[in-house]
């Protein structure tokens, strides 16, 4: 059966099909209904707060790595690193044109009123920019630790060739939206836990356990391995060369790898409790209870913190990269003249 879902999921009270498609199960859970919403102002706000944070930080933060990657010496960092690192500022910026701002303005107004066609362009294109970024870092820290573990045979890698790994990525990806066309391109909600609209995975095509699993393969559970799996040797390689070069007198070039691996741990951080839920239910070990308010307070936790990967890429560059620091520098100083001494360095990174 259908269900029609009106006001207040869209403000003009009319009846949307595509809002929620589900099953004759009626146990099914529907978390349109309001009773899922946040229920104080107090916390609404908080959380719209830290999504307009997440906005101007991603906006303004990714805007300035895109332009400071573009000119020379300002990323010195190894050239195919710069290339993915351009990437993951595109795919940033689309996440808080189509993540953060739409859920904003639905924290704000306390219900989705942007309508039909963003409703449909939100969750095909989130499964497309999303996944991307994780994508990206989980390149960006596979080819930290093959620069570092083969140097010689990947010195030849250019920036041209980053490119190239990137936009195949790009391309794979259409596969998500394509399988929601192929198999219930109308199985969409706005979901209260998260106030945005989502795939809802309850129509009985969308439902059968191997479409989740498989979107969830593509999208999370291969770049979350590869990320895991290169940044603890590369973090283990900058702490011994760091001890090695203290033993000596000598010094290492660290700014690459640390900041791969402060990108990497933010990430975790960010999207892991919520991998860890997506997975304890595909597996079946939990049960999603709509009944239960604490299980959807923790989804709604996770979920927001996913924010958390857009937005600190820009903060750790500033602490980790000196050139991009001083390119920073000179910007906002030439607006706001200010008297700091900062050490500068122009190491190029391997």
């Amino acid at each position: 059966m259908s269900l029609f879902c009106t006001s207040p999921l869209f403000s003009s009270g009319r009846s949307y099909k595509l809002t929620y498609s589900m099953m004759d199960d009626l146990k099914s859970p529907n978390y349109t209904d309001i009773r899922y919403k946040i229920q104080s102002d107090a916390e609404r706000y908080t959380w719209t707060a830290y999504f307009v944070f997440g906005l101007l930080s991603s906006f303004i933060g990714d805007t300035l790595i895109l332009i400071a990657t573009l000119q020379k010496d300002t990323f010195k960092l190894n050239k195919f690193l710069v290339a993915i690192i351009q990437h993951i500022a595109v795919s940033d910026l689309a996440n808080g044109a189509h993540f953060i701002l739409p859920t904003i303005i639905a924290l704000l107004e306390d219900k989705w009123i942007m309508g039909e066609a963003l409703c449909y362009a939100r969750v095909y294109i989130a499964y497309v920019f999303y996944p991307a970024g994780m994508s990206f870092i989980s390149v960006l820290t596979t080819s930290k630790f093959l620069i570092m573990k083969y140097p010689t045979r990947v010195s030849n890698w250019s920036p041209r060739r980053a490119h190239q790994v990137c936009a195949f990525v790009w391309v794979f990806l259409l596969l998500n939206p394509i399988l929601f066309l192929v198999v219930d391109k109308n199985d969409l909600a706005f979901d209260y836990r998260i106030y945005t609209c989502e795939y809802s995975f309850q129509s009985n095509t969308s439902k059968n356990i191997m479409f989740p699993l498989l979107l969830f393969f593509i999208s999370a559970l291969v770049p979350n391995i590869l990320i895991i799996a290169t940044t603890v040797p590369t973090l283990k390689y900058l702490a011994l060369a760091r001890r090695s070069a203290k033993r000596v007198k000598g010094s290492v070039p660290w700014q690459g790898a640390l900041t791969v691996g402060l990108t990497s741990i933010v990430y975790c951080i960010s999207t892991l409790p919520f991998t860890f839920y997506k997975i304890l239910i595909g597996i079946g070990i939990m049960t999603e209870d709509p009944n239960n308010m604490d299980q959807v307070n923790y989804y709604r936790a996770s979920y927001f913190l996913l924010m958390m990967n857009l937005v600190f890429n820009f903060y750790i560059y500033i602490v980790t990269i000196r050139s991009f620091r001083r390119f920073i520098y000179s910007k906002f100083s030439s607006a706001v003249p200010v008297s700091v001494n900062l050490n500068f360095s122009s190491v190029q990174e391997p």
